[in-house]
């Protein structure tokens, strides 16, 4: 028997697993929670700690010296100098891969109340546009950095035979580390480890759960490609964290997981229309960490776990001829809105009932006044709040 309680602004569905308690919104609709802001800033202000190692895991040797040739993610001129790159090593017993950070993961620190994990776009590198602005937008908020991990792992394609596409950028054996194509963004595993890119994000987790005995929340926030990494890895992760808060921002993306096989546009001339990525059909054919994931329980997950979608008013990118995503609809403003509909869907249909879905949809955040730019989207109100309330 489900049954639907409420006091000021929580209301707690039961009957269901697992139990969640959803806050509504405080500031109406467009104000709820989000995950990260930018603008630019000068490293100095934020010094790195040594390495750590733990046991047979953990950062290697100090920051990236030795020469060799990666490719950042997407067809965009990536990364062009060191000065752009992540130092930092994660090492998860398989392959290594380079991360931003205001401190190891590795290390023990018993100050550390939040985690804040940063997921790049296509084609953007994790330092000067993800990491960087968020530790600026931190400090000008008054954020305690001392009690604040800020984590931006870096995900790299295999070696590119165009120069203008390479990058210098190494402290290990290029068979050392974890190279990714295009479908990293929805999981799939490393051409040269078979490591997963949501194997990584459950490793950063795990590590802190291990080394921030005073931790109480995790926020993990992806924008455009990396918007589609946490919409789907906010679903499939089983990652342990008793105790501890975890919440995601779905920011931006083109495309989302579709609950059931109806769509809004054509779908008549469209294969593999809902299969995984874009669905719950063959999860696991082309993704292993999606071995023995139920299409059921991801669906309450989209329900019960805390996670915001959010679109720029603006955002009408996206557009594309590919039949698979315009059944989602023609640009990333309206797969957004088809999504919030999809989702109220399949909360109605799993029987939490019409009040609880209808505040559900609060989840779905039109930021206004803003375009696909990260920057502006993530020094909005609901940017900051989303990141550290």
């Amino acid at each position: 028997m489900r049954k639907l309680q409420g006091e000021g602004d929580q209301f707690t569905v039961e009957g269901h697993r697992p139990v969640m308690t959803m806050k509504l919104p405080q500031i109406a609709r467009r104000t709820l929670r989000a995950t990260l802001v930018l603008t630019t800033f000068s490293l100095g202000a934020c010094a790195l700690e040594d390495e750590g190692i733990d046991d047979a895991f953990g950062e290697v040797g100090g920051d990236a010296s030795d020469e060799t040739m990666f490719r950042a993610p997407g067809s965009f001129p990536g990364i062009a100098n060191e000065t752009q790159l992540c130092t930092g090593t994660i090492h998860d017993g398989s392959g290594a891969m380079r991360y931003c950070r205001n401190r190891s993961i590795y290390s023990n620190n018993s100050n550390v109340t939040r985690a804040i994990i940063l997921i790049h776009g296509s084609g953007s590198n994790a330092k000067t546009q993800y990491y960087d602005p968020t530790i600026a937008e931190a400090l000008s908020e008054g954020v305690d950095l001392t009690k604040t991990d800020i984590i931006a792992p870096q995900f790299f394609y295999p070696e590119s035979d165009d120069p203008t596409d390479q990058l210098i950028y190494d402290d290990w054996e290029a068979s050392n580390y974890m190279l990714w194509e295009n479908d990293w963004r929805w999981g799939g595993e490393a051409s040269t480890h078979s490591r997963s890119t949501f194997d990584m994000v459950d490793h950063i987790i795990e590590e802190l759960m291990d080394h921030r005995p005073n931790l109480e929340d995790i926020v993990v926030a992806g924008q455009s490609a990396g918007g589609q990494f946490v919409a789907r890895y906010s679903l499939v992760t089983e990652v342990s964290t008793p105790g501890v808060d975890v919440r995601y921002w779905v920011a931006n993306p083109s495309t989302y997981l579709w609950h059931d096989p109806s769509r809004p546009g054509p779908t008549a001339n469209c294969s593999n229309f809902d299969d995984y990525p874009l669905g719950l059909d063959d999860l696991a054919d082309n993704y292993p960490y999606m071995v023995g994931k139920s299409a059921t329980t991801i669906s309450h997950n989209a329900i019960t776990r805390d996670i915001y979608w959010t679109v720029g008013e603006f955002d009408m990118g996206g557009v594309t001829t590919n039949c698979r995503y315009t059944a989602q609809g023609v640009d990333r403003h309206e797969r957004w809105e088809n999504h919030r509909q999809n989702i109220n869907d399949v909360c109605n249909d799993l029987g939490y009932g019409a009040w609880f879905c209808f505040w559900h949809t609060a989840r779905h955040i039109e930021i206004p006044g803003v375009g696909h730019s990260y920057v502006p989207s993530l020094q909005t109100d609901e940017g900051r709040e989303i990141l550290f309330d």
